[in-house]
């Protein structure tokens, strides 16, 4: 049987590259547009041209994360950073990927990197102030989180909206941090016994949450009062649509076993976290 080899042209190879990189560009295109079907099959084809593209690497870890399978993100995000360590929204992805998974030290590292590599600053910041939140540093958080105000700029006028909601949803943040701050003294008292949680409530679905298949988690932070219920909800990291008010719903339906410092109920703040999937 005879066999032959074909040897591709420079012109053919750089067609072939040139045919990723337009799948990476429709990738893009959808998820900008929240075709996610599209999107997924898009990057199939990048990834089978172009296999170690930092690019198609990156936008994958995107895909991967909106169908829930973050150490997938995270394995993606790492190879794009092997073979383009200076890539600074690959380091905040990785970043926040890494805070989601609880991995806050290395989500740190890859924020601080992030900076370094001349991120967009509001969001690199905001993240920072996270990840302090994320470890109990209520007061340290508060730093970054004003940081990113100062930083919060975009000259995309169809972004300034969005921003301005952001930026006061972290202004508001900000002075409840400090509300936080204040009553965070009394239970670091050695003899006081945290909450407890009686019950957990189930987040609704809007239809209209449904239909687009929006998914994600909400942090929060709600004080549990003397009596057991929830008296006030801070919104910590949203999903930036509806959902956030519904979690902020669910956990005010929560109810707790007070504080108590010694004999007396006491109120406490506790972390919450509100998850939607829609599996």
């Amino acid at each position: 049987m005879a066999c032959s080899i074909v040897l591709l042209s420079s012109d053919a190879i750089s067609r072939q590259q040139e045919t990723a990189e337009q799948f990476i560009e429709r990738v893009k295109k959808a998820i900008e547009n929240d075709e996610w079907g599209r999107a997924h099959s898009g990057i199939r084809h990048a990834l089978a041209l172009k296999p170690k593209s930092p690019e198609a690497l990156f936008v994958a870890a995107k895909v991967y994360l909106h169908e829930g399978d973050s150490s997938m993100a995270i394995e993606s995000l790492n190879k794009a950073l092997e073979s383009q360590p200076a890539y600074p929204e690959a380091h905040f992805l990785l970043a926040r990927c890494l805070l989601d998974a609880g991995k806050i030290a290395q989500a740190r590292e890859e924020a601080n990197i992030a900076i370094g590599q001349g991120a967009s600053l509001f969001p690199a910041y905001r993240l920072l102030g996270e990840i302090d939140f994320a470890e109990g540093k209520y007061e340290a958080a508060m730093a970054p989180f004003e940081d990113a105000i100062r930083f919060a700029y975009t000259p995309n006028e169809k972004e300034a909206g969005n921003l301005q909601r952001e930026l006061e949803d972290l202004r508001v943040l900000i002075v409840n941090l400090k509300r936080v701050v204040a009553l965070e003294a009394e239970p670091k008292s050695p003899d006081v016994v945290r909450p407890v949680p009686l019950n957990s409530p189930t987040p609704r679905y809007s239809e209209e949450s449904r239909r687009l298949k929006l998914e994600g988690r909400v942090s929060l932070v709600v004080l549990a009062t003397e009596r057991g219920d929830v008296d006030s909800v801070v919104l910590v990291r949203g999903l930036g649509n509806e959902l956030d008010a519904l979690a902020i719903q669910a956990a005010r339906e929560l109810k707790f076993s007070p504080a108590r410092k010694g004999a007396n109920p006491i109120p406490f703040w506790m972390k919450v976290m509100i998850e939607f999937n829609l599996r």
